[in-house]
């Protein structure tokens, strides 16, 4: 099995106004189990989208005092032919709040092809050269 390292989240305030905070970042790493859950990648987030590929480990790094989330995802030929497309696409988190507002449950149940990302940094969808060598991740075992 190919895989492929991105940087899917930064720590901060986004775009539209939600954010992501460094306690979040660290609780989907820790809750992701790849065993129990198909953490899916799909188009634009939309429930209709075909399953395009899945998440099989996550990681999570502090650079320059903001805590970054990477996602190893399955190189699938369908995501190969989004990202040889002329526009620029990026790969998105889907974020389940943890309950009561307790950011350690935070759990990490999608991820979106988007061309609008509201996170700015993210890397762009290819599959030329890696994009994170050195990132530590975690496939919850």
């Amino acid at each position: 099995m190919k895989t492929q390292r991105f940087l899917i989240a930064v720590e901060g305030m986004f775009a539209d106004g939600r954010s992501l905070n460094a306690e979040e970042i660290r609780a989907m790493v820790a809750n992701f189990n790849y065993e129990e859950l198909l953490v899916p990648v799909t188009y634009a987030h939309y429930c209709w989208s075909p399953l395009l590929s899945e998440v099989v480990a996550l990681g999570c790094d502090v650079i320059n005092n903001h805590m970054h989330l990477y996602a190893e995802i399955k190189v699938t030929e369908e995501l190969k032919e989004i990202a040889c497309r002329e526009l620029t696409h990026h790969l998105v988190p889907e974020v389940m709040p943890g309950e009561g507002n307790n950011d350690s449950l935070t759990k990490l149940f999608g991820v979106g092809v988007t061309q609008n990302s509201i996170i700015p940094g993210l890397d762009v969808l290819q599959f030329d050269r890696a994009n994170h060598e050195n990132a530590i991740l975690r496939s919850g075992k």
